[in-house]
């Protein structure tokens, strides 16, 4: 009971963070790649059909992958873009609100589009690309927020 009364910041999920990750429940696929903080990764991969490639310290690559999430904004926008396009991620999660494009985030040629702003808490903003890969037999492609 003292650990449920006391204000354990490890105990209840910040709201801004579980709005994120349940506003983007409808937008991910099977399939579908998140870039997100490790705070929103765990949940989102744990209650969306996303994966996060930052989610959980017991994940092999965890550290190179928290490094490469730590520095991103320390790098230019087409490294930055890059580096999504390796991961092949499709969910983009940036802090405040880049527009409809982040173009300041990922360069001009940026195919992701916004998706939804969270601005409880901390403004987050979920951009959102269609995967590289053919959508499987009988599925048609979809943009936006799918």
């Amino acid at each position: 009971l003292l650990f449920v009364m006391k204000g354990n910041p490890r105990w209840l999920v910040p709201r801004g963070d579980m709005e994120v990750v349940e506003a983007m429940r409808p937008t991910c696929r099977s399939g579908d790649v998140l870039f997100a903080p490790a705070s929103i990764g765990i949940f989102a991969y744990g209650l969306t059909a996303c994966r996060a490639i930052l989610s959980h310290k017991v994940d092999p690559g965890y550290e190179r992958r928290l490094a490469q999430v730590r520095g991103f904004g320390a790098l230019p926008p087409g490294e930055r873009a890059a580096l999504l396009d390796t991961y092949g991620v499709t969910h983009f999660l940036a802090p405040g609100d880049a527009g409809p494009r982040p173009v300041a985030w990922l360069g001009e040629a940026t195919s992701f589009r916004r998706c939804l702003a969270v601005t409880t808490g901390p403004a987050w903003s979920l951009y959102v690309r269609e995967r590289e890969a053919s959508p499987p037999s009988g599925v048609i492609g979809r943009s936006g927020c799918r």
